[in-house]
């Protein structure tokens, strides 16, 4: 049987742990349908994060006010189930633990230690929960059971990436990462590959695209009227999909950084033009349309098939 979700219901009959593996979605305003999957809500019930084809690798959201949610109740369960959140098409096969230099790191010498992980303040800029963590030594003391001094933590096969590194190269590059973000959080790695380990960081608070998706999004649809106008870091694609109030990742609002593990580097790619020249080192026939191509979507699927 459909169910047709209205919003006249929400208050009555719904709390928001649900979950439905399929799902359309129809545009109050364009009156054009989408079909998603692993269908969750976010912010307090007023939104949808989902997965569709429009945007394969990375999630995307809606306003709830702003479309119809139609599903069959067969798809629906008041639990969630453990969504994949990262977008690499091999396991990495780096062993779980601990590993305190990028040297241990590459040369897979690793430590197994367990430390329970927590989401970051600031977890709520990012797509999922997981994606910023902190790692505690339950048995420590404060500061000591906070770890803040590894390079890299993999749990589960999820790869952990102090920021503190990164914000460093970024910091000697006259590059603004979210200061607000502390030293001691470990952010996942999104797509890429055993030699090309993909994650993102966010510029800050206040150019955030995700934080702020339900009022952004109407502001950049309405200044961009023609896609020939696209500024660098929203594509046509992702104006399109603006338009239909349709809100993922933009390399706008967040930066793409590489830990190469050839030559033990983190690789900022701040702008198309550091993305091209990333490929180029593995592909110099690749050359990325910067007008259509760059967007995030785009950058984690390249990354990941390098």
């Amino acid at each position: 049987m459909k169910h047709l979700f209205k919003l006249l219901i929400l208050g009555s009959t719904f709390s928001f742990g649900q979950y439905i593996k399929e799902a359309t979605i129809t545009s109050k305003s364009t009156n054009n349908s989408f079909q998603i999957t692993d269908v969750k809500y976010v912010n307090d019930g007023k939104g949808l994060q989902f997965k569709t084809d429009l945007s394969k690798n990375t999630f995307a959201v809606v306003r709830l006010k702003d479309f119809d949610l139609v599903y069959d109740n067969e798809n629906y369960s008041k639990t969630i189930p453990q969504i994949k959140g990262v977008f690499n098409q091999v396991a990495f096969s780096y062993p779980d633990g601990v590993y305190l230099t990028k040297e241990d790191f590459v040369s897979k010498n690793v430590k197994n230690k367990l430390f329970e992980m927590k989401p970051n303040l600031y977890a709520d800029w990012f797509e999922q929960s997981a994606d910023l963590v902190n790692f505690y030594d339950t048995k420590g003391k404060f500061p000591e059971y906070q770890q803040r001094d590894y390079f890299a933590i993999v749990r589960n096969g999820d790869i952990f990436f102090n920021v503190k590194e990164i914000k460093k190269i970024a910091k000697d590059k006259k590059v603004l990462l979210a200061k607000e973000i502390p030293n001691f959080a470990y952010v996942r790695v999104k797509a890429g590959s055993d030699q090309h380990l993909y994650m993102e960081l966010p510029k800050s608070q206040q150019n955030n695209g995700y934080l702020m998706m339900f009022g952004l999004a109407g502001s950049i649809a309405s200044v961009v009227l023609d896609v020939n106008d696209v500024p660098e870091g929203y594509t046509e694609e992702y104006i399109k999909l603006i338009k239909e109030g349709i809100i993922t990742f933009n390399t706008n609002d967040y930066k793409g950084i590489v830990f190469d593990t050839q030559n033990k580097e983190f690789e900022l790619l701040f702008t198309c033009s550091d993305l091209n020249r990333y490929i180029k080192t593995a592909h110099p026939e690749l050359n990325l349309d910067c007008k259509v191509d760059y967007s995030i979507n785009k950058q984690r699927e390249i990354i990941t098939n390098l």
